[in-house]
């Protein structure tokens, strides 16, 4: 048999055809490319290539005509003399034996060729056309020219396009053909399976035989008469325009090729046992009276052989057939759902018969569509690659090197995409490729850090599939880690073995309290993963906190929240008790033994084995994070049923039993570093809070006669409390943990027992000394006369100033002691500790507010004389005079709770024992102070815009910046004075008309103190101070948002000196020093693949200034929408007038989003309480509405203007740069 390479018949005749085809499918290409898309069912406009030989002029007019001139536009149009194909109605009944319709065509196709019909292909041709909906079928005579199939299908398809309704049996959703397509496939099957079977799927022997004799020059085709036509006209539908013609066409043939790759293999192992036996019949004795029947055997073997290497090299020439006439095509087709049916079929004929196709010519597909527009063709590559890395791992191969070398050029991208893809398929699909190349041994120390810190960003910002996917992503990142840790364990498992077997230590053993040298490796290990991956994470994390901060925040100690989700691994559930005994073992006491005096004790290896055991203070406290995280795991009810656990150990009510005996002294270790006790503070939480039914903590103490041990260490937790700095004064997360610390402490606290435990009585004396200390320690740093350090590095003498300092030092250090009185208030009645006149000053903590700071604050030199150190301390200024404020907001709230409650509780006669004006007579100081300061930042405002240029070089310098910061502060003055004033308005309005409250009158009608804000509108100065508050915040967000705002006649703000620059959202130079689709390759890269890469990061440059500018925007309309509720809380108090409110509603609809609603929502509430906004105290008395209800308004409206949960790349945007990253990969190559 020649060796020669063999070309079909299809493709030595029929050039000009597959001209045709290849530019048909090269169009496609181009429009993939740019992004776009045919229209569903049009025939291309393009000129046809060269007519091919076979028909004349007139016949194929003749034929067209006649076409034309029956053209049916629905299957009813062709009526009841329509006669429907066959083969379509029997695979359209669910219960059809497929295979013995599969022998009834190949027996009617055989008789047709014995006879010179073509009806049983005509049939199978019709088939496909039903499949795609098409009415108009093909006759026999319109099939019988190969060379012309291109024009036949041009003028099906116009038939095609011409129909008005188009069914698409196919792929349709009617339940009643959901069988449909399994049945058309598995059809083709049994066709090729019995095909072979019969012998059509291959040529006779002897005229393959003749055909060489007659041709010695020229390569014989071994394709059999049937492939010829099936192939012929099956890749002629697969390159038309017709997105069904193309899709039914694609997928048949690509299924017969999976068919020919099934068959291949059963060849080659017959050709292979043939070849076998031929050797040994050939090897066997050969005597003369045996020597004719040897013969007989060898020629039998041989023509055996023969058959077998026929049909190899015949289906060889089939997949090079299908291959290059509709693979290499379709796999680039506008269709993804084409693409993926080629990326789906690759993969199966891969793992079929890697021989022939495991080769770098068809891996680099793979590598192409990974950068694919269409999410579906990205999640079929990585399925796709997922069976392939599995195959190779499962069978134990060596992977080749074409698949080694796509491993390595490609490992960086399939790392990133976990990241930067938007699809959760495909993420989900990459994590599981990667722990195959894991377990390859593919990945080296960075490449598993960089995959596993995906987990702290899914717990930081989710994956934004939900929360379900959240977990799925989660969970594979875990395993991810978790083959990780192993692949580190065993390693130095196998580096320790001989040291174990000549050494013994009396503190490793498998008996129960001792340790194992392999969990110890297992947790020291795991902490280095989780620690080195966190902290890749972070530093990775952008940095300008001023556009992010509407992102959601770090959370706190997310090792344990990444632990919490491998606990639920095998491996590592019930592992809770080895990590708290790991943690509070002295690991110094370790020692090794030799089991043989020839082993000294000083061997290195011991010393190298004991440091690898220790624990830093770093590791300790990631170790306290581990088992907290097991802890929340065991008490998670959700995270048990997913888990399945069946552990007794980790039993809820088991668990906190055992767990009572290590709670003492992990309370010891806790006071070595704020972070080891904020973390004891939260496993301490956890477990005060458990359901009664799962155990309780004070009953689990009881029980065993320490219940002193518990109060023991909450009184080292309140001490701690007491003791410990305050650097952060909103956003410490260990002040969040004693919210819900004291949360559950002071539930109950005006009761002698809780629900869950006894508040004993050391317990409650230790929080009143605590109250107390803490007013102390307020009341010194009220009366501290000292700047801090950092306000004494300057060179200016003026008394003014210094005292200014003075103010400012007091501010910020009396905030730190009544922040935490804050936090208490927030649970208990704080005003006998705040209110109680002092014993040497004779003034309340309240009245010390007033009179030592409110008083006091002069803002003028310090801006003027003082403005770079001023703007240094700024920030903290503003939050200690937050702190400051609250303060009085809660000491306000909890008097007029306790005049309701004895209202309701009491007869009304007990209202004549409090003394209004003795209770409010700080707030209403304090009132007329901040009324002071918020007019008083308007002026100074002024002044720095109109006399700046008379003021220091230092002052010009940041005026700017000076004028924001005073906007900032002027709005929580404002904020707060409106809430005071508010409240005292509603309980005014509740009482003023039957109260025995003494002196409620004459204090709520003074004129000089609260009178002028509760009895009628509230001062017009003031109304517009508030107003020009919310007037920068709408230019604020006009100005980002490109919108023309409309403006009453009597404002007053002079907006040119308001800084909108656009600074805040640019992108700096560092931030794009490195592009996330930077490529660290060499520099002999072509000049077409740098113009591509600085295009990239061209458009990711664009991307990231659009999503800074949309951060802003949201800072900005939130800001206004904030504000806005306080306004209209004036407002539906009847406090204001009316020009305030139709200045609110004036731009509403302008801006829209979020604000629009508010407004709409705070018009439709006062109409329905008949509230009218005339600044008069009647309004206000006979409409008790105390505020817009904001829930309302946010629940109306889901989709605000901007939300940074949902700022991403567009889907256009998205497509263009994996356009270019695609072009990048192919020209790489």
């Amino acid at each position: 048999m020649s060796s020669r390479v063999r070309k079909s018949s299809r493709l030595q005749n029929q050039e000009d055809q597959t001209r045709y085809r290849e530019a048909s499918s090269d169009s496609e290409a181009l429009e993939f490319e740019s992004g776009e898309s045919d229209e569903e069912y049009v025939v291309s406009n393009n000129k046809r290539g060269k007519r091919p030989i076979g028909r004349s002029k007139t016949n194929k007019k003749q034929r067209v005509q006649s076409r034309v001139s029956r053209i049916p536009v629905s299957l009813r149009d062709l009526g009841d003399d329509f006669e429907e194909n066959g083969l379509y109605k029997a695979l359209s009944k669910p219960e059809i034996s497929v295979y013995d319709l599969a022998l009834e065509w190949v027996e009617e196709f055989g008789q047709d060729e014995e006879e010179g019909k073509n009806d049983a292909f005509t049939s199978l041709f019709n088939l496909l056309l039903r499949c795609c909906g098409c009415v108009s079928l093909a006759a026999s005579h319109d099939l019988v020219n190969l060379d012309s199939a291109s024009e036949t299908i041009a003028e099906i398809s116009m038939m095609f396009e011409k129909q008005k309704f188009h069914e698409y049996p196919f792929i349709s959703n009617n339940k009643n053909l959901k069988f449909f397509k399994k049945n058309v496939i598995e059809f083709f099957d049994k066709l090729i399976d019995i095909s072979h079977e019969k012998g059509i799927l291959y040529k006779d022997p002897n005229a393959i035989k003749d055909d060489a004799d007659a041709d010695d020059n020229e390569e014989v085709s071994l394709a059999s008469s049937f492939m010829i036509q099936a192939l012929t006209w099956l890749s002629s539908l697969s390159s038309c325009n017709i997105r069904p013609f193309r899709y039914v066409s694609t997928v048949i043939v690509l299924n017969i090729h999976s068919k020919l790759c099934d068959l291949i293999l059963n060849v080659t192992s017959s050709l292979e046992k043939q070849q076998r036996q031929l050797s040994n019949t050939k090897s066997s004795s050969k005597s003369k009276k045996n020597k004719k029947a040897h013969e007989k055997k060898v020629e039998v073997i041989t023509n055996s052989i023969q058959l077998y290497h026929n049909q190899k090299e015949t289906i060889l020439e089939y997949f090079t057939d299908i291959v290059d006439t509709v693979f290499i095509h379709r796999y680039r087709d506008v269709d993804p759902l084409i693409r993926s049916e080629c990326l789906k079929c690759l993969g199966y004929w891969m793992i079929t018969y890697p021989d022939h196709f495991f080769q770098s010519s068809f891996l680099r597909y793979f590598g192409w569509l990974l950068s694919d527009p269409s999410e579906q063709v990205r999640s079929e590559v990585t399925k796709v690659l997922l069976k392939l890395y599995k195959n190779s791992n499962q069978n134990d191969q060596n992977m080749g090197i074409s698949f080694r070398q796509f491993t390595e050029r490609f490992k960086k991208q399939l790392i990133n995409m976990i990241k930067k893809d938007k699809d959760f398929n495909v993420k989900f699909n990459l994590v599981n490729v990667l722990c195959e190349l894991l377990r390859a041994g593919f990945l080296d120390e960075s490449d598993i850090y960089d995959v596993a810190l995906n987990i702290f960003y899914i717990i930081e910002n989710g994956s934004g599939s939900g929360i379900t996917n959240d977990n799925k992503m989660k969970q594979e990142l875990a395993r991810f880690i978790y083959i990780a840790n192993c692949e580190k364990v065993n390693n130095q498992l196998e580096k320790y073995t001989i040291f174990m077997d000549n050494y013994d230590s009396p503190q490793f053993g498998d008996e129960p309290g001792k340790l194992t040298l392999k969990d110890c490796f297992q947790v020291q290990n795991l902490i280095h993963i989780l620690k080195t991956s966190s902290s890749t994470y972070s530093d990775h994390k952008p940095k300008n906190n001023n556009i992010i901060d509407n992102f959601p925040k770090s959370q706190d100690f997310p090792i344990s929240i990444a632990f919490k989700t491998l606990y639920g691994l095998p491996s590592y559930t019930g592992s809770w008790e080895f990590l708290a005994r790991y943690l509070l073992y002295d690991l110094s006491s370790i020692t090794f033994l030799p089991k043989d005096e020839n082993f000294g004790e000083d061997n290195i290896e011991i010393s190298e084995l004991k440091s690898l055991l220790e624990l830093n203070a770093d590791d300790r406290s990631h170790l306290f994070e581990l088992l907290y995280g097991a802890v929340s795991a065991i008490f998670d009810k959700k995270f048990g049923k997913k888990t399945g656990r069946d552990e007794t150990d980790d039993i809820p009510s088991n668990t906190i039993t055992k767990l009572v005996n290590y709670l003492p002294s992990l309370s010891k270790i806790m006071s070595q570093s704020t972070e080891q006790f904020h973390i004891f503070l939260k496993l301490w939480n956890l477990l005060v809070d458990i359901p009664s039914h799962d155990g309780n903590l004070y009953a689990e103490f009881n029980n065993l006669g320490q219940s002193a041990v518990f109060n023991d260490i909450m009184d080292k937790i309140i001490d701690f409390y007491r003791n410990f700095e305050i650097n952060d004064y909103y956003d410490s997360p260990l002040l969040k943990s004693f919210d819900d610390f004291f949360d559950k402490l002071l539930m109950d606290y005006n009761n002698v027992t809780s629900a869950s435990h006894e508040l004993s009585i050391e317990t409650r004396l230790l929080i009143q000394n605590l109250l107390q200390e803490l007013v102390a320690e307020a009341r010194d740093a009220f009366n501290s006369s000292s700047t801090a350090g950092s306000m004494e590095d300057d060179d200016i003498e003026d008394d003014d100033l210094e005292d200014q300092k003075i103010v400012c030092n007091s501010l910020i250090e009396v905030a730190k002691p009544l922040l935490k009185l804050n936090k208490l208030g927030n649970f208990i009645d704080i005003n006998e500790y705040v209110s109680q006149i002092g014993s040497s000053s004779g003034i309340s903590v309240i009245g010390l507010i007033s009179i030592k700071l409110l008083n006091k604050i002069n803002l003028q030199p310090l801006y003027q004389l003082w403005p770079n150190n001023f703007l240094k301390i700024i920030d903290k200024f503003i939050q200690a005079f937050k702190v400051v404020i609250d303060t009085t907001i809660i000491s306000n709230c909890w008097n007029l709770d306790t005049l309701i409650q004895a209202s309701v509780n009491e007869k009304q006669s007990t209202q004549s024992s409090f003394d209004i004006e003795m209770l409010f007579d700080d707030v209403s100081t304090i009132m007329n102070q901040l009324d002071k300061l918020v007019l008083s930042l308007d002026a100074a405002t002024s002044d720095i815009n109109e006399n700046l240029l008379s003021y220091s070089e230092s002052l010009s310098s940041c005026s700017t910046k000076i004028v924001s910061k005073f906007c900032e502060l002027k709005t929580l003055f404002s904020a707060k004075l409106i809430d005071l004033m508010v409240s005292l308005k509603v309980f005014y309005v509740k009482f003023k008309d039957e109260n025995n409250f003494k002196g409620f009158n004459e204090f709520f009608t003074d004129n000089e103190g609260v009178g002028k804000y509760i009895c009628k509108a509230i001062p017009e100065s003031l109304q517009t101070a508030f107003l020009n508050v919310f007037l920068q915040k709408e230019a604020r967000l006009a100005a980002l948002i490109n919108v023309q705002l409309d403006r009453s006649d009597n404002e007053d703000v002079n907006f040119d000196d308001l800084d909108f620059t656009e600074e805040d959202f640019e992108v700096g130079e560092k931030m794009l020093e490195k592009s996330e689709f930077d490529d660290e390759s060499s520099d002999e890269e072509d000049n077409s693949k740098r113009s591509r890469e600085l295009a990239i990061q061209e458009k990711i440059k664009e991307l990231k200034i659009k999503q800074k500018r949309q951060l802003e925007v949201w800072k900005a309309e939130k800001d206004l929408c904030v504000y806005s509720i306080k306004i209209f809380s004036l407002v539906n108090s009847g406090m204001v007038d009316s020009t305030v409110v139709n200045r609110l509603k004036l731009n509403s609809e302008k801006i829209g989003g979020l604000y629009y609603n508010i407004v709409q929502q705070n018009e439709k509430s006062m109409k329905e309480a008949n509230v009218e906004p005339i600044g008069s105290i009647n309004a206000a008395s006979e409409n008790d509405h105390s505020g817009i209800n904001l829930s309302m308004a946010v629940e109306k409206d889901k989709s605000p203007a901007t939300n940074p949960t949902e700022l991403s790349v567009t889907p256009d945007e998205f497509d263009e740069v994996s356009q270019l990253k695609q072009g990048d990969i192919e020209t790489d190559v």
